[in-house]
């Protein structure tokens, strides 16, 4: 089964992400800081990630770029409450897959 890694420090987000990934028929896994999505990073691979610009812990665009270095092949979608067209572009130059608002 494909799996899907939510990074959102939004626990009702990461929930609501969570249950429409199950529903399409894929795994999902949550987590809500960057130091733990770095964590389990090193015993998963997973299909997808879903990450937050803000989190408590640092900026998901920030770490955009050390995540595509080591995960390169894993296709990643920025997700955010507020967005911005120049958040979306730095994203896309970043990396990023795709971008949510």
């Amino acid at each position: 089964m494909k799996q899907v890694l939510i990074i959102d420090d939004d626990e009702e987000v990461a929930a609501l992400l969570s249950r429409f990934t199950e529903r399409i028929g894929y795994s999902a896994r949550a987590v809500h800081t960057l130091k733990a999505a770095r964590s389990l990073l090193q015993s998963i691979e997973p299909d997808l990630i879903l990450l937050d610009i803000r989190l408590p812990d640092g900026s998901g665009l920030d770490y955009l770029p050390d995540l595509k270095a080591k995960h390169a092949s894993i296709p990643v979608v920025m997700v955010t409450g507020e967005g911005e067209v120049n958040l979306a572009v730095k994203a896309m130059r970043l990396g990023a897959s795709d971008f949510l608002e």
